[in-house]
């Protein structure tokens, strides 16, 4: 079956428009402003220390130990990733109106293992496919760009879900391109925006808008591409 680029965005774009979606959204946003405040203070400290002259610190900086604020940082990496398959496992049922909670709980531990070391590898393969020449890296990238929904709902770990992702993607490759370019363009309306606006010496208000921006484009770039695999799958 061919895939149909224009349909899977348009579910993307409606279930994130959802009452789920938008939640999801919300969730979202409030990750990436706590993930933002972390990196301003650890980059913060960091120059601090490094440095020798006057340094005024970015917009969000706190203050604290710097291991705290790492520790924050692995904590919040893991309840995006944890979002992340929630999201998953609720667009792939179809439900936009009620959070099935089970989604959050069924084999978590587990499946977080499987995500973490499936993103290393993903992108261990994106990094050295785009040294080489950087078609081989937008090759694996587009290959394997499913993986993370046979994880989070099907339950397999990160290689089966690696060579399914593969076995999916075969004949669609060039397609799926298109569709991660067009997504790629949707997911940089956010940093756009922030940086119109911090050249107009709004940084912060920039930051505070781009993330709500980033999130709805984040939650309908993966709800696309769950779209494209159900159409590929079904």
């Amino acid at each position: 079956m061919k895939l149909n680029i224009t349909e899977a965005i348009k579910d993307g774009f409606n279930n994130t428009f959802s009452r789920n979606g938008l939640r999801f959204a919300g969730a979202v946003y409030i990750l990436a402003l706590i993930s933002t405040v972390i990196n301003h203070t650890i980059l913060s400290e960091i120059i601090l220390i490094s440095s020798t002259e006057l340094y005024e610190p970015m917009a969000l900086a706190m203050g604290g130990p710097i291991l705290f604020w790492v520790f924050l940082a692995i904590a919040n990496s893991l309840a995006g990733t944890w979002l992340c398959i929630g999201i998953i496992r609720s667009f792939v049922n179809s439900e936009t109106s009620q959070v099935n909670l089970q989604h959050f709980k069924e084999d978590i531990p587990l499946t977080l293992l499987n995500m973490a070391l499936g993103g290393l590898v993903y992108i261990l393969m994106i990094i050295i496919g785009s040294f080489l020449l950087l078609v081989p890296g937008i090759f694996l990238a587009v290959s394997f760009i499913f993986w993370i929904i046979y994880v989070s709902e099907e339950g397999q770990n990160f290689i089966e879900a690696l060579e399914s992702s593969w076995a999916t993607a075969s004949g669609n490759r060039v397609r799926l391109f298109a569709l991660s370019l067009t997504l790629l363009i949707i997911g940089l309306s956010g940093i756009i925006f922030e940086m119109s606006l911090s050249a107009l010496g709004l940084s912060l208000l920039g930051i505070v808008i781009s993330k709500g921006i980033n999130s709805l484009a984040g939650v309908i770039m993966l709800a696309s591409v769950i779209n494209a695999h159900q159409q590929l799958t079904n």
